[in-house]
């Protein structure tokens, strides 16, 4: 495999040299944070780059993307930032599971020494990152026992095997405040630690912060973030559903949403509702059907089933009306003419927009303090602009917890009736908003017994808002709405939970 080419750093611009962001992320929260590291980076002096440590899975490319030389410093020496996530019970997140297992290698954990090599030979290698310098944020939440287990392991393993630490590593607490841990260890440590080591001065950081801070355009409104993709809109396609999407290679698909690409649409042939009336909730026993996607689809007993949800389509044309977008104009989305980044496609287009907001950007889930911070940067009544500065502040805790996170406020509610001053184009919204995650299902059936069908057990989400609205949760609500003879995307993924192949001793 090739070193990458990259064009030649301007240190007067980027006087701190690169630095690479990597992400483990289950639910998109380390891969936000790489993204915001990533937006701050000009100001404090770095060329920032972010990586998805799902492509760093063998020595090779490792050695072609994470420490190719073309991203070092003078010294042969690559800067970079881990945001690792802890999944479950202490484990790796899917993205980062591969990379962690490489890491045993090289330190020579004996059920890991001779993985991925054919000749079985031993691969310790404690001088593996001799020419890294790292820092590590863990996110973890203390209600797991093994708190932070991933991150502690990154900051200990990558230090074992020749890695140099540039300082302490950062947990942050899910149970909490993760955003706020998160920010904390940024703002206080992270930066002013890279900008004293990698000698950026402290007028280079004012005066960034300060343009920052007063860039406004001629009509006194902030700047619009430029978006480095573009929307191409196919007028011959307006209100069609029957055509298909582009094909494009693996390679040209963001790993973080490849399930849009990979997933299966298959019939839900079951919805029974298992508590009674009196109950006051609701929990669903749903039935999959897979015999048509074996090929696909298949698991074994405890494996997890993924989701894929849809938006509700009244939240979706009332987003659309706020926005003023056609549900029925049809687009392609691009890399913009004056992106120097290598092109990833997020999802599946030409889609039309109404597909776009009912399968590929949560309108639900309440967006981050920072994410109130982008949105803030499109909202033309000054009111609306300094009520999601301020919720978006570090002093704006508390009331972003009230207003946001304690009435389950996302985007959707946002633009549609608490801010409704904010304008932004297609393309820019893409990229402000989260992605629809998949929703991860415990299979309860059994795969010998029902090999072509997938069972489980769904527990409806909802309550009420302070001001007397109810909030649903995005996937539950969908799959109640389905029933029976309805459909869903979905994937399997494996669990590491298995039944001994021996079970004689539980006979004893």
């Amino acid at each position: 495999m090739e070193q990458e080419e990259v064009e030649e750093l301007d240190k007067s611009v980027y006087p701190g040299g690169h630095l690479t962001v990597l992400f483990g992320s289950q639910t998109g929260t380390a891969e936000g944070f790489a993204n915001e590291l990533k937006r701050e980076g000009a100001d404090k002096g770095f060329k920032v780059r972010v990586l998805d440590l799902e492509d760093l899975s063998c020595d090779t490319s490792v050695k072609t993307k994470l420490l190719n030389k073309a991203f070092a410093d003078e010294s042969g020496k690559t800067r970079a930032i881990f945001l690792v996530a802890t999944y479950g019970e202490g484990e790796a997140t899917d993205n980062a599971d591969a990379f962690m297992k490489l890491l045993k290698r090289k330190m020579g954990v004996p059920q890991f020494a001779g993985d991925d090599n054919a000749e079985g030979k031993d691969s310790t290698d404690l001088q593996f990152m001799s020419n890294l310098e790292y820092a590590v944020f863990g996110l973890g939440n203390r209600q797991y026992e093994h708190y932070n287990a991933m991150g502690k392991f990154f900051d200990s393993s990558l230090h074992q095997i020749g890695g140099k630490r540039i300082m302490d590593v950062g947990l942050g607490d899910d149970d909490e405040d993760l955003e706020g841990d998160f920010e904390q260890w940024k703002d206080t440590q992270l930066w002013p630690t890279l900008t004293k080591r990698y000698q950026v001065s402290n007028d280079f950081v004012e005066s960034h912060t300060a343009e920052a801070v007063d860039g406004h355009d001629v009509n006194g409104f902030h700047a619009m973030p430029i978006s480095p993709y573009e929307v191409e809109y196919i007028a011959e396609l307006h209100g069609k559903d029957d055509f298909t999407p582009d094909e494009v290679s693996p390679d040209e698909i963001s790993k973080s949403t490849k399930h849009y690409f990979h997933a299966v649409e298959c019939p839900v042939t079951l919805s029974r509702e298992l508590r009674a009336s009196s109950d006051g909730g609701s929990t669903l026993h749903i039935e999959v059907d897979v015999s048509c996607k074996h090929d696909q689809v298949q698991y074994q007993t405890a494996d997890n089933l993924a989701v894929l949800p849809l938006n509700d389509s009244a939240l979706v044309a009332k987003v659309a009306k706020a926005l003023k977008y056609d549900l029925d104009s049809v687009f392609r989305l691009k890399p913009s003419k004056d992106s120097k980044e290598s092109f990833q496609h997020l999802f599946p287009t030409p889609c039309s927009i109404r597909e776009c907001l009912t399968r590929y950007c949560d309108l639900v889930t309440p967006p981050r303090r920072s994410e109130l911070k982008l949105l803030s940067q499109y909202a033309k009544d000054p009111l609306d602009r300094t009520a999601l500065e301020r919720m978006a502040s570090k002093e704006g805790k508390v009331e972003y917890k009230n207003k946001i996170l304690d009435n389950h406020v996302g985007i959707a509610e946002l633009v549609a009736r608490l801010c409704t001053s904010i304008e932004m184009p297609l393309e820019n919204f893409v990229i402000t908003c989260a992605r629809l995650q998949p929703r991860f299902y415990t299979i309860s059936s059994s795969s010998s017994v029902h090999p072509d069908t997938v069972h489980i057990t769904v527990a409806i989400m909802k309550g009420p808002r302070k001001d007397g609205s109810e909030w649903t949760g995005v996937c539950t609500n969908h799959l109640q709405n389905i029933g029976s003879n309805g459909t869903c995307k979905v994937f399997v993924r494996g669990s590491s939970f298995r039944l001994p192949e021996d079970v004689s001793f539980f006979s004893i």
